[in-house]
């Protein structure tokens, strides 16, 4: 394992689900790095080769430092120097909420998008930050769709092929990954190539993909992808369906995927492939209106290890926004993290509070309600498997998928209400 890179302990831990995850979510991050201004933490911790650690925090963090309130707030006085009556109470309300006055909420989205461009930059052994590639925009006042595509042999012309090897701290969790494999352990010789494939074991992800996506395909599908990450998913998909067009919030993450799926075998299938980089030109950081052109075109979509970094608001805005996108009687995939699940609860136990680093657990009701209420019908979820086991140990291998054994799993389908005159105002309910 590479010791060039240093492991941000926080990142791992929250990925792991240990106790020590609380430092990800805790007041003071690790080092004692206190909160600043984003964008000098930035270029400060990329100058001085920490921002395996310094960056990640500043991406938690999700906010821009304002001009610190002073300690001891101006005093109104009378002629004799002596506190007006009631000054006292407002000075010690002001000092009460100084704490929230020092910084601005920038959304759950905006904190995503800067986590997963830092997370795709610092992917690669000596912070790569990947080739600059052009992708299609969307914003809630226009939308383009210049992507780049694959289609037959004309591969995507600016991608490039992942050579370098992952940074330390991917190969640590790809490590801890390994424990989950009912197969035995990964051969950590061989490291993740792909973005992502740190996450879960090949053979779970693969069950997934067996069970929950491959039935909905076929070589006519307009499928989807909402959060394609690095592209683990979407080289499975690629040559299963007609077109995929994998959506993201994060360019850099769009920049990874198109070198995989560039690099991929699959490549040469007449899968035609277009990406679009969502919310890029957009004012509101706190939600982003999918691109019209792409309204009532998909057979199949799917939003798999994504919806598990959403906050509950942001979770109902995507699905009204996913419904725009299917056609009537499309069907979807989703998974949320799942706090009734033995695996899902340990993670939960093991955070002090919710960050976009962590999960955001939910319950199966919970996101079934949600789910009504966007229009979408339940028509497949998952079961936690008979004498699920999380991890491998001295007693046994780990039995179940770990999705299984954490996550709430669902296909949806697409439902028509009834009086519906038109779509353009249902992703705004709520």
């Amino acid at each position: 394992m590479s010791s060039s890179s240093p492991s941000p302990s926080f990142i791992i831990d929250a990925f792991v689900g240990t106790a020590a995850a609380a430092a990800v979510d805790s007041d003071t991050p690790p080092r004692q790095i206190q909160p600043q201004n984003n964008a000098k933490a930035t270029a400060a911790a990329t100058a001085s080769g920490s921002s395996s650690i310094q960056a990640l925090i500043d991406s938690f963090s999700g906010v821009e430092s304002k001009s610190a309130p002073p300690s001891q707030p101006p005093q109104t006085t009378t002629s004799d120097n002596k506190p007006k009556e009631g000054t006292s109470m407002v000075e010690g309300l002001i000092q009460a909420l100084s704490g929230a006055l020092v910084y601005t909420d920038v959304g759950n989205l905006e904190t995503n998008r800067r986590l997963w461009n830092r997370y795709s930059e610092e992917w690669h052994e000596g912070n790569d930050k990947g080739s600059s590639t052009s992708t299609t925009s969307s914003s809630s006042s226009s939308s383009s769709s210049n992507g780049g595509t694959i289609q037959g042999n004309n591969k995507i012309s600016n991608g490039t092929t992942p050579t370098q090897t992952p940074s330390g701290w991917v190969q640590e969790m790809a490590a801890h990954t390994a424990t989950t494999s009912k197969k035995g352990p990964h051969d950590i010789q061989h490291p993740p190539t792909i973005v992502g494939e740190e996450w879960s074991s090949q053979e779970d992800l693969e069950e997934v993909l067996r069970e929950f996506h491959f039935p909905y395909l076929t070589p006519e599908s307009v499928v989807a992808e909402v959060g394609v990450g690095g592209g683990r998913v979407a080289v499975r998909v690629m040559g299963k369906c007609a077109s995929l067009t994998c959506l993201d919030i994060s360019a850099g993450m769009l920049s990874k995927a198109k070198a995989a799926l560039f690099a991929h075998p699959a490549a040469n299938t007449i899968t035609k492939i277009d990406f679009v980089l969502l919310g890029d030109n957009s004012s509101n950081n706190n939600r982003i209106e999918y691109p019209k052109h792409l309204h009532s075109t998909c057979d199949f979509l799917y939003c798999f290890d994504v919806l598990v970094h959403v906050d509950l608001h942001t979770l109902y805005q995507t699905l009204h926004q996913i419904r725009l996108l299917l056609k009537p009687g499309g069907t979807a995939f989703f998974s949320t993290a799942n706090l009734l699940t033995p695996a899902g609860f340990r993670r939960f136990a093991a955070q002090t509070k919710y960050t976009v680093g962590g999960f955001y657990f939910l319950s199966p009701d919970i996101v079934t309600l949600l789910l009504g209420k966007a229009g979408l019908k339940v028509l497949k979820t998952s079961e936690v498997p008979e004498g699920f086991k999380e991890f491998s140990d001295d007693k046994g291998p780990a039995r179940g998928n770990l999705y299984y054994g954490r996550d709430f799993l669902v296909v949806v389908e697409r439902m028509e209400r009834a009086g519906e005159g038109g779509e353009e105002g249902e992703g705004k309910e709520g």
